[in-house]
């Protein structure tokens, strides 16, 4: 009976740490390299804005406007930083003052926002201070590249692998436990034997 019950108990302590394991926080990288964002619309009120990061290259309209924005600035380092879903919740009074926190950006940084709507896509330069980045939204956008120059690029995409560890792997651990647990279900039997 006490053998069943060591058994019955180790199985409940290898099933309820792997429930752990798997419900663990997601990393908060989520959101790219924009840690906070805030938006004002023309009377002032907060409006609610959501970037959701796109993973991979940016389309053929942003890569275009790109190329067009290194030939005018005469700067072929200029790199996008992130590349952004957009997403306004209601109807706000446009224009909106959009301020994102990026780690990484000084006001020596060359940074562009890249807005697109449809197939039009529109580059801006915004204000920048203290790794706040502000501009403004005229109207309603699909989605949005940041751009920075490639020595901020490098700053950028450092302090966001910081900011961005790997959720916690409890795995290896819990085989640990689970092995020390049958192997003390197995001493003890021989030691009774």
């Amino acid at each position: 009976m006490k053998k069943v019950l060591a058994f019955l108990l180790t199985v409940v302590l290898v099933v309820s740490a792997s429930v752990c394991v798997a419900f663990a926080a997601s990393s908060p990288e989520a959101q790219g390299v924009i840690s906070g964002v805030t938006a004002t619309d023309a009377n002032d009120k907060e409006a609610l804005i959501k970037f959701e990061k796109i993973d991979g290259k940016v389309n053929k309209n942003f890569y275009n406007t790109l190329q067009g924005l290194k030939d005018e600035e005469k700067d072929s380092t200029l790199k996008v930083v992130g590349h952004f879903e957009v997403e306004v919740d209601g109807k706000p009074e446009y224009p909106l003052t959009v301020t994102l926190d990026v780690l990484g950006i000084s006001k020596s940084s060359k940074v562009f926002v890249m807005l697109q709507k449809g197939k039009e896509t529109v580059a801006v330069e915004p204000t920048v201070k203290d790794g706040k980045v502000v501009f403004e939204l005229d109207e309603k956008y699909d989605k949005m590249a940041l751009v920075t120059d490639g020595k901020t690029a490098t700053k950028v995409e450092k302090e966001n692998d910081v900011l961005s560890p790997q959720t916690f792997d409890a795995t290896i651990y819990v085989m640990m436990i689970a092995v020390m647990a049958m192997a003390v279900i197995f001493v003890t039997k021989k030691v009774k034997a």
